[in-house]
């Protein structure tokens, strides 16, 4: 068992430099959901844009989407196999959870669907400390966290964009990943720790290191 100790010990043997990240930093594309037949997005107040097969439509402030014999299925249309939901507030909830950017949903089979959330890498960030560990930590914990869930991050975009089939996630947000359960989870401290941080990642003989 790694305890607090140890795991701040194990980032500071590496090191720790800041990257010239662009302005707006790098995105990434989350999985925050797979499995499901069915699932209810919510914009939160705001009418839902849908884009689908090249064209745009206004479908409401809260759109049920299922998975149907050959595609996606929204008020008894089919939808095609992938739709992108996008919203004025940037917010999406499906059930407790909330989530930011752009939401695609994609049809997997006739009986399941998965969401991909795309947003800023150092919104993942703020969201993902409180579901890794907890901001309650001592504030220098919270950065090493910080740090490491970054690094690991920007090793996972950079392997999707070299793998010979075209994926449509640069990560997980389960333990086959690392643990992102939403935007909800953010608080002052992660968001501090994520500021205090900006663009740190940890190098081994100059690339980035598997973290």
């Amino acid at each position: 068992m790694v305890t607090k100790t140890t795991f701040i010990l194990l980032v500071t043997l590496l090191i720790s430099i800041p990257t010239l990240f662009a302005e707006p930093p790098p995105e990434i594309r989350v999985q925050v959901l797979s499995g499901p037949i069915s699932i209810t997005v919510d914009g939160l107040g705001h009418y839902l844009k849908v884009h689908s097969n090249r064209k745009e439509f206004s479908l409401g402030k809260k759109v049920n989407v299922y998975a149907g014999k050959s595609g996606l299925m929204i008020g008894g249309s089919n939808f095609g196999k992938e739709v992108r939901f996008m919203n004025p507030g940037r917010e999406y909830r499906i059930g407790e959870r909330t989530f930011r950017g752009s939401l695609t949903v994609i049809w997997k089979n006739a009986s399941s669907l998965y969401a991909v959330t795309k947003f800023p890498l150092e919104e993942y960030i703020s969201g993902l400390i409180n579901s890794e560990i907890q901001s309650s930590w001592p504030m220098e914990a919270i950065k090493a966290q910080a740090i490491a869930a970054r690094t690991y991050a920007m090793k996972q975009i950079e392997a999707a964009k070299h793998t010979q089939t075209e994926r449509t996630y640069d990560i997980t947000s389960t333990t086959l990943d690392q643990v992102y359960e939403g935007s909800h989870m953010e608080d002052n401290r992660s968001e501090i720790a994520v500021k205090a941080t900006r663009g740190e990642l940890l190098l081994r003989n100059g690339k980035i290191f598997t973290a």
